[in-house]
């Protein structure tokens, strides 16, 4: 499923299956040719450990293309269940109305749409705990005891595991009840204190590893933009809220709570008004509210919270606040309907409720079909998926201080390394991609001009819209490396906004299937300055005759983009200066022609490397471009070995949680009973 972000998170998962079959546990950073960067895995940890445990259930035989589509299978299928046998524990008496209703959150629009319209991957891994930490409320209010502090816990810290954006929502709904019970009850205080204490326990190894690697910051300092994000995209998204799939115009029009969950919130409402109410119930329908309040772009109300919301908030949000929203929201409007079924007596009002639900029932079932009918699913195959494509382009977590050096050059990993003298001064001849592009450009045979203007065609919805020039037909023998060399300019070329999060990109592509196996692209953050060269690789697995486009993407501007000229240039990545033997783990040979020198591998630098070189450990420092220098004192011949295994502190972090969940899982075996309510 997907077509967009979706090969983002199946590189992700390729790289940690990579490196769980090299025995490396658990996962931190990318280190294989699908992440050769080093991007961080931490922050979501629970898709690929998810996809280790498949993996190995499987027997290593499934690839990573169909363990990622039983990860999300096996997690609907978790929370349905799940789901299921928690409002049981609400409502006994209404098992056939827990069926309907779990089925209702498992194809609530802004639920279903996160996996078949968003490729929101890490999202869709939050939806089965999401519950759990709802209904552990319900158990704080009427036992509050230890197992009710726990289960609550337990909710957050899988969320949290799974997708921080909606677990940090989820944590703050999760207070703001608790508060309510303070306020309304004179209690809670001892419950709010035990739930965060017990989150930090249960959850050490994420945030300290999270806090060490210093993540979290890519976006500092953008809060002004994204508080304007948000706003522009719930304002441009509200029409949809109650419009049937399919017939609104705004961005994300699929994301919806659904008129399954609307009637469910409306029977808990009505119940709250004719019949006495239950505290928790109440509190659980006032924290709906306060989301309502930041979803829907009131005058004044939701502008006025979105700007007292903390800027780290505002920043992990971004525009996606009907992604992390509906999931609370859905979650909370079932465990209400359950609740509220509790309180239903008369037999005429349950005959036109069973009514009801026997209708949406089916009505969901359409819901779930226009998903899966109009959703973005890879329907050829997609065996290029499974190649390396290198997440270097589709990478979302990098560090800001390394943007600039991260769109220059190519994107194949094997001409990204360096040598540098004693003064981090490079060495020209040793500069990999310096030695391709200068060998080469000057071969005349490779040269193919071409004058071309490419005006961006705007759109209603100020986008541009998707334009290939065809380049030239090329027959390539297999498994051969080129490098295209385009050389840019710009005219008029002007943005219509600031908002420019996306950028501009340029892409190669081949309009036959599965034989360019690489996308190659090239993405500006900011405006393409005149006369911009883009180094793009090119990597064809057979030698049928390909047809090359050149794509080129952008938002919220206009004007023109002239391809001047373009070279194909062949190279051999075997006798290049820097050899690079593997990747998993990372193997290097150079022959260095002077004595301290520092090999710069590209690869973001972060605490926890370790380097060995001829044989010896040694230290691994930081570049003035933010990658990692490894140090080599001699000349001649080195043998360069370099892993990621995290610091001292990471490790024990991770010991001391496994000896935790291990213990919870003891005495949640023990508790089992008391799990009824």
């Amino acid at each position: 499923m997907g077509a967009g972000d979706a090969k983002w998170y199946q590189y992700i998962l390729h790289d940690a299956l990579i490196q769980f079959h090299h025995h490396i546990f658990p996962v931190y950073v990318g280190q294989s040719e699908f992440n050769f960067i080093g991007a961080t895995d931490i922050r979501a940890p629970y898709y690929f450990l998810l996809g280790q445990l498949l993996d190995f259930l499987t027997w290593g035989l499934a690839n990573s293309l169909i363990i990622q589509h039983l990860i999300v299978f096996m997690n609907a299928i978790i929370a349905a269940f799940l789901f299921y046998f928690l409002l049981t524990r609400i409502a006994p008496q209404h098992r056939w109305q827990a069926t309907v209703v779990s089925f209702f959150y498992i194809t609530c629009p802004g639920i279903i749409g996160l996996i078949y319209f968003q490729d929101s991957y890490h999202a869709f891994m939050a939806i089965p705990y999401v519950p759990l930490a709802i209904y552990g409320l319900i158990l704080i209010n009427q036992k509050n005891n230890l197992f009710s502090y726990i289960i609550t816990a337990l909710g957050l810290t899988l969320t949290w595991l799974a997708h921080p954006p909606i677990a940090l929502w989820t944590t703050a709904i999760i207070c703001f009840f608790l508060a309510l019970q303070i306020v309304f009850l004179r209690k809670g205080f001892i419950a709010l204190i035990c739930v965060l204490s017990l989150l930090m326990i249960f959850n050490c190894w994420q945030f300290i590893s999270i806090s060490i690697l210093n993540l979290g910051n890519e976006c500092a300092g953008h809060g002004a933009h994204f508080l304007n994000s948000v706003f522009n995209k719930l304002s441009a998204d509200v029409p949809a809220a109650f419009l049937p799939l399919g017939w609104a115009n705004g961005e994300s029009p699929d994301l919806q709570l659904g008129y399954a969950l609307w009637l469910m919130l409306a029977i808990s409402l009505f119940v709250a008004i004719r019949w006495p109410l239950q505290n928790s119930m109440r509190n659980l329908l006032l924290c709906v509210f306060v989301l309502f309040l930041f979803l829907f772009p009131f005058p004044y109300i939701n502008q006025k919270l979105w700007s007292l919301t903390p800027d780290f908030v505002r920043e992990i949000t971004t525009a996606w606040a009907q992604q992390r929203f509906y999931v609370i929201i859905a979650a909370i409007t079932c465990i209400c309907a359950m609740m509220a079924f509790t309180k239903i007596q008369a037999l005429f009002f349950r005959k036109i409720l069973n009514v009801l639900l026997f209708g949406l029932f089916f009505w969901n079932v359409y819901q779930t079909y226009y998903f899966i009918h109009h959703g973005q699913i890879q329907k050829d195959g997609e065996i290029s998926w499974l190649k390396s494509h290198n997440i270097f382009f589709y990478n979302y977590t990098l560090y800001p201080q390394l943007r600039d050096t991260y769109h220059e050059g190519t994107i194949d990993p094997m001409l990204k390394s360096k040598l540098l003298d004693s003064k981090q001064a490079i060495l020209p001849e040793y500069d990999n991609e310096q030695v391709v592009i200068s060998k080469s450009l000057n071969l005349k045979n490779t040269e193919i001009y071409s004058y071309q203007s490419f005006p961006f065609i705007i759109n209603k919805n100020n986008q541009p819209v998707k334009k290939d020039i065809p380049l030239l037909k090329i027959k390539i023998p297999d498994n051969q490396n080129f490098l295209l060399v385009a050389s840019i300019s710009t005219k008029q070329l002007k943005q219509l906004s600031d908002d420019n999060y996306i950028g501009y990109s340029f892409a190669i592509s081949s309009h036959k299937n599965t034989h360019l196996y690489f996308n190659a692209s090239y993405r500006f953050d900011a405006l393409p300055t005149e006369n911009s060269k883009v180094l793009l690789p090119i990597f064809i697995d057979n030698n049928e005759e390909n047809e090359l486009y050149f794509t080129l993407n952008g938002i919220n501007g206009h004007g023109k983009i002239l391809i001047e000229s373009y070279k194909l240039i062949k190279y051999d990545a075997d006798s290049l200066p820097i050899h690079i033997e593997s990747f998993t783990p990372y193997k290097a040979q150079v022959k260095t022609p002077i004595s301290n020198t520092y090999l710069e591998i590209f690869k973001q630098y972060l605490p926890g490397y370790q380097a060995i070189v001829n044989g010896k450990a040694v230290a691994v420092f930081k570049s003035k471009n933010n990658l990692i220098l490894i140090p080599l004192k001699n000349s001649g011949n080195n043998v360069i070995t370099l892993y990621y295994k995290g610091t001292q502190l990471m490790h024990l972090a991770f010991i001391l949680n496994m000896i935790i969940w291990g213990m919870l899982l003891i005495y949640l075996i023990r508790q089992r009973y008391k799990f009824i309510i």
